[in-house]
């Protein structure tokens, strides 16, 4: 598969994307973040580099992982990292 670099950025840079996003029943239009649980409105999804829990999905036995498992992995990445 190739990408054109637009989409690759795109791609990289997309919260919608990120293994802790969690969609937000009341307004479908914008997300929540597992681990802060603070709504993360559209004009703000695109800023991966300001977020400190940013994943992209985990996909095994061609299931995505939840988002309480991706927290667990990241929190366990950045323990790592102390």
């Amino acid at each position: 598969m190739h990408l054109l670099e637009g989409e690759v950025f795109e791609l990289l840079l997309d919260g919608r994307k990120c293994g802790l996003a969690v969609s937000d029943a009341a307004e479908p239009q914008q997300i929540r973040c597992f681990v802060t649980i603070r709504p993360v409105p559209p004009a703000d999804q695109l800023h991966r580099r300001q977020c400190l829990y940013y994943m992209e999905p985990v996909v095994e036995d061609g299931n995505v992982l939840t988002a309480e498992q991706h927290c667990l992995i990241k929190q366990a990445e950045l323990d790592g990292k102390k």
